[in-house]
């Protein structure tokens, strides 16, 4: 057993040089507790990470759990493009190596050149921030670095003692030797990631890109190999995030990268962008029309016209569906029922969301009323050793801690006299108090008298009740339980996927096309592990119904109709070639479910132009996704 003599920053800190996997708030706490033999609540803990973890060293994943940075970050590789004006200067900003660069309190991060001499050595100790520059000069000028060129960049770990230490190896890479076709697959997964991981972490409000950013690449195999663009290009290119003053991600309203506040050196970072457009692998957004279109403008409709004409088109929609549904469970393609767990499961994350804001709420007025005591306990220590004889002060010095009460209490009068400050004033109520009170007073027929119910089943021992501590124990367990059948299950599901790649490599195709048609079914491979306990040989007409009318478009709003359209023309493909190898038994769902592409398309676009316009009105969406989406 270590020191009880230890804080909750000190101990994650501790904690983050140690532990290789990802955490619950109620696992750190139960290890910080039994290696330290304090009592920290879940929610103290939690506080201090949502406020701090960079600094701490840990990095948020999901809702529930937090991973140490350095096993996020080992070994991972990632790009930066210095400018023209960074190359003239001979200096990067550090806002180039964001987010990757150590935030961790004390740490240093070391840089290093191919040849493993030290370029540059940063400490946060010397109260570096996003306007520091590295110094690069001579690097740039031996390695003949022009415009457009690269910098890859390797992050490493070495620990010594409690303290880690970043170590970044820098590589010099041209523009002519880029591999763009190489990384399209991964540039493409980072953003979709980026996307989802703002949804889930962000909630539409500014959220730091480190969360973001490496939440989306922690775990991925590719963040180890050759890297693709730097992600701040690519998210721009994309569109649904924006990047703005002080590293905060916020979902795009159509402006661009602010080139203002303390995230990057002035204009310097929107000019890189345009001057490399062409070369992202995402497609540009398609020009608005010119005045000059020859199309003859509609006059625009009122905000009353324009909800009455999406609810006219819901009801329209949602007629066809209705309609299809009947005629597959007609053909017995399925028994009619549809099920919702994910949405149960939705509703379950905003319930939680709801209790983490009550009990953040509750955490950060506990430490103001601490901080408080404190700042009182300072005065009044201050103000005792200025009125204290300093005999009296050299017994307290000497006294253990169970004699301090008895020298002060010896001292009260002198202090009354000398300190009157140090006693608070008590204001006595001014009403008129009884002249007497009744002595013979019965308290219980005196409060039944008044309108107060006096219960024969009163507890007494209630108070005395010791309550139960194992609840969370218990959940950690099945929690952990159930992340391992997860993985049991996409396990499986991958093994079906992988047959599949492999087929269509042996049909002629790309290895990068092969895995471009295996990612949807391994998105519904995600689905059914994570509300069904299901493989990808047990999907049904139900589940996938629920997966393209509700859990899709609602968790990916800003994907377009047609990728909808061509999840469900992939996912027809996969089962097709699962049931030619004799894998399951029948691939009817899938193939109605191609028949139905237009509707789950034409639902995507409808909820695409709602999150837009409608967010605030629920009952356009429980129409919509109609009979998913419900509220509590």
């Amino acid at each position: 057993m270590e020191s009880p003599n230890i804080t909750i920053a000190l101990a994650l800190q501790i904690l983050a040089t140690e532990i290789d996997k990802p955490m619950r708030i109620t696992q750190l706490c139960d290890v910080i507790n039994e290696r330290w033999s304090i009592r920290f609540s879940a929610g103290f803990v939690r506080s201090r990470l949502k406020n701090d973890y960079a600094r701490l060293g840990w990095l948020r994943i999901n809702q529930s759990q937090y991973l140490p940075l350095r096993v996020a970050l080992e070994g991972v590789q990632f790009r930066c493009w210095p400018g023209q004006q960074h190359i003239e200067s001979g200096s990067i900003p550090l806002i180039l190596l964001y987010p990757f660069v150590s935030r961790v309190e004390d740490s240093i991060t070391w840089i290093y050149d191919e040849e493993k001499k030290t370029l540059a050595v940063i400490s946060l100790q010397d109260d570096v921030d996003s306007y520091h520059v590295v110094k690069l000069q001579k690097w740039f000028q031996k390695q003949h670095f022009a415009p457009g060129d690269s910098i890859i960049v390797k992050i490493h770990y070495r620990q010594i003692g409690v303290r880690l230490e970043q170590h970044l190896y820098f590589t010099h890479e041209r523009a002519a030797d880029f591999r763009a076709q190489a990384v399209i697959d991964q540039e493409r997964e980072l953003v979709e990631a980026a996307v989802e991981q703002y949804r889930k972490l962000g909630r539409n409000q500014p959220t730091p890109s480190d969360q973001i950013v490496l939440s989306a690449i922690a775990g991925k195999p590719w963040r180890t190999s050759y890297p693709g663009r730097p992600w701040q290009y690519l998210l721009h290119a994309d569109g649904r995030l924006a990047l703005i003053s002080d590293g905060l991600l916020v979902q795009s309203t159509g402006l661009q990268i602010s080139s203002g506040g303390s995230l990057h050196q002035p204009a310097t970072m929107n000019s890189d962008i345009a001057t490399r457009q062409s070369h992202l692998p995402i497609d540009p957004k398609p020009a608005t029309p010119s005045s000059t279109s020859a199309s003859r403008k509609v006059p625009a409709l009122s905000p009353a016209d324009q909800r009455a004409k999406i609810l006219a088109e819901i009801t329209a929609l949602q007629q066809e569906i209705q309609h299809s549904r009947e005629q597959d469970r007609q053909a017995r393609i399925w028994d009619g029922i549809l099920t919702n767990r994910s949405r149960e499961a939705d509703l379950k994350e905003e319930e939680d969301d709801l209790m983490e804001e009550l009990d953040d709420l509750v955490n950060d007025i506990f430490f103001e009323w601490q901080d408080s005591m404190l700042r009182e306990a300072d005065r009044i220590s201050a103000r005792l050793n200025e009125v204290l004889p300093l005999e009296v002060k050299r017994r307290l010095a000497q006294a253990e801690p169970e004699e301090v009460e008895g020298i002060l209490s010896s001292q009260l009068s002198y202090l009354f006299q000398k300190a009157p400050d140090l006693f608070p004033r008590i204001d006595l109520p001014t009403s008129s108090l009884p002249k007497s009170v009744d002595t013979s007073f019965n308290q219980q027929q005196n409060l039944e008298e008044m309108g107060f119910e006096i219960s024969d089943d009163w507890d007494d021992n209630f108070w005395d009740a010791e309550f139960d501590e194992d609840d969370d124990d218990i959940d950690d367990i099945e929690d952990e339980t159930e992340d391992d059948k997860y993985f049991q299950l996409i396990d499986q599901s991958l093994i079906l996927i992988n047959l599949y790649i492999d087929y269509l490599q042996e049909t002629g195709k790309k290895l990068s096309t092969a895995r471009n048609y295996a990612r949807p079914p391994r998105l519904y491979a995600d689905f059914l592990a994570s509300f069904y306990d299901r493989s990808l040989d047990q999907g049904d007409y139900a589940t996938l119904d629920e997966f393209l009318f509700y859990y899709y478009p609602y968790h990916y709003a800003y994907n377009s109709g047609s990728e909808v359209r061509e999840i469900c023309i992939a996912l027809r493909r996969f089962y097709a070639f699962l049931k030619e190898r004799g894998l399951i038994e029948s691939d009817q769902f899938a193939e109605a479910m191609w028949q139905r592409r237009f509707q789950a398309a034409k639902l995507a676009n409808l909820y695409k132009q709602l999150a837009g316009e409608y967010a605030d009105q629920t009952e356009l969406l429980e129409q919509l996704f109609a009979p998913y989406f419900y509220r509590h």
